[in-house]
């Protein structure tokens, strides 16, 4: 005799002491059926077209085996306010949708194995607000390679994932985590890895990562993601993205990063968007090799004081390169005065470090006056025009040179202190033209006074051209 369905769900409840179970026939005629506030201690396998399996992870004999080929017709199972301790299996072929509403997976399974193995791009899978204890795709350490793994087409919004692991695999379809949701992940692991399809990791708030040895073939997409600390050797919670090749579009657009961040041995094929980008603690591109322009347009935090101890002078000329190619030279102006601050702070790190015992004191004097005279004139520099940037500064030296000029002619000739301060002097001495007998009398004077003001008039211009060019 062949059971109707309400005779097969009534069995199944009263043999697994269920008791909230629907089936829900939506308005289409699609028929599916629903699970809510269960606690699965075991595997829930449905495995086949007439088989509707409870079964233990690695015990594959049914506890229940119920013929259901009279209702045959189920395509969406939906699972709300329920609890895995072992992942589903639904390998079900009629099934085509497949959601999980609230749920929490505490399996350590390999997700790529178990619910994500559709071979077929018309299933679907849902996630809203799930939390999981890992979520992971590929094997770990101590299990070979995987090549042309296939994944089902999944959806996540919302939701906590404890462990996100994606290691030792070749991915053959798009893998997306682009959810309007951010999705909460404590620890991020993508090691070992190929994908051959577009890549999305967006609106994640990731609290440690860890990607390297990874082959991005398509777009990578990490559009506005938080990343807070890097999981590496050095204990210092350095964020790290070693050893990878970008080969489509690369977006870091709207992306938070917390602690420094380095791209040591990363290869950009092809363009790259850090527009809008915040790196609060530095930037390292010293290892990568960009072949296309990258977008650092709206950028912020690396003019920082956190941010200029941990960005190198290598790093602001690769972002200064960036604007000029584009054409923002206002911009590139900005990143090249941070590079020249950092070339003045790298030539005094040099000074501290040396060693007079080392040396010797010859040797010490001698490497002392050579970094002294290579650091002055970014110093003069710095103070003059801030790298070209302050149009203001350079004035106030002028007003500052006239006043100077004036007190020295005055105190040779013992005028009094109003004489000093007297304005209409003070700014016959700014002007570079004056060629006042009162000042040609005295050549050292006359030298200072008119070396000073060209050079300081010529940052002033400098420093307004700067601030209008195109």
């Amino acid at each position: 005799m062949v059971k109707k369905l309400s005779q097969i769900v009534e069995q199944y409840l009263d043999t697994n002491n269920i008791t909230d179970i629907q089936l829900v026939r939506r308005t289409e005629g699609v028929l599916g059926i629903t699970f809510e506030n269960i606690d699965f201690d075991i595997c829930f396998i449905w495995k086949e077209q007439k088989n509707l399996k409870i079964d233990l992870r690695h015990n594959i004999e049914s506890i229940n085996n119920i013929n259901t080929s009279s209702n045959s017709d189920i395509q969406k199972i939906s699972f709300k306010n329920c609890n895995f301790k072992i992942n589903p299996i639904i390998l079900y072929e009629k099934v085509w949708h497949l959601e999980f509403d609230n749920c929490k997976f505490n399996s350590i399974d390999d997700l790529s194995e178990d619910l994500l193995r559709y071979q077929k791009e018309s299933k679907r899978l849902v996630f809203y607000n799930c939390d999981f204890e890992y979520f992971k795709i590929g094997g770990v350490e101590d299990i070979r390679y995987r090549k042309g793994v296939k994944l089902s087409r999944f959806f996540l919004s919302g939701g906590k994932i404890n462990h996100f692991i994606i290691q030792n695999i070749e991915l053959d379809t798009k893998l997306y985590f682009n959810s309007e949701n951010k999705i909460e992940i404590e620890n991020l692991t993508i090691k070992n890895a190929i994908f051959k399809e577009n890549f999305k990791l967006c609106h994640c708030n990731i609290k440690n990562v860890s990607i390297e040895d990874t082959d991005f073939k398509k777009q990578a997409n990490f559009d506005k993601s938080s990343f807070h600390n890097g999981i590496n050797n050095h204990n210092d919670k350095t964020i790290y993205f070693k050893a990878l090749n970008f080969e489509g579009l690369t977006i870091f657009s709207h992306c938070d990063f917390t602690k420094k961040v380095v791209f040591s041995v990363v290869t950009f094929e092809n363009f790259v968007h850090f527009k809008e980008a915040n790196f609060k603690n530095g930037l390292d591109l010293d290892y990568t090799n960009i072949q296309k322009e990258i977008n650092f347009f709206g950028m912020t935090g690396l003019d920082s004081r956190e941010s200029q101890d941990n960005t190198s002078q290598e790093t602001y000329r690769i972002v200064k390169y960036n604007f000029q190619k584009i054409g923002n030279q206002i911009e590139a102006n900005k990143y090249h005065a941070l590079e020249l601050n950092k070339h003045r702070q790298d030539i005094w790190y040099k000074i501290r470090n040396l060693s007079f015992l080392d040396l010797g004191f010859y040797c010490y004097i001698k490497k002392i006056g050579l970094l002294g005279l290579e650091m002055l004139p970014s110093l003069i520099h710095r103070a003059s025009s801030n790298y070209g940037q302050s149009w203001l500064l350079p004035l106030i030296w002028i007003l500052i040179v006239g006043l100077i000029t004036n007190y020295f002619i005055c105190s040779i000739n013992e005028c009094s202190w109003n004489s000093i301060f007297n304005w209409s002097e003070i700014l016959k001495h700014v002007s570079i033209i004056n060629l006042d007998e009162a000042l040609k009398k005295y050549p050292i004077i006359f030298l200072f006074n008119k070396i000073s003001l060209g050079y300081l008039y010529y940052q002033f211009i400098n420093a307004t051209r700067k601030h209008i060019k195109k």
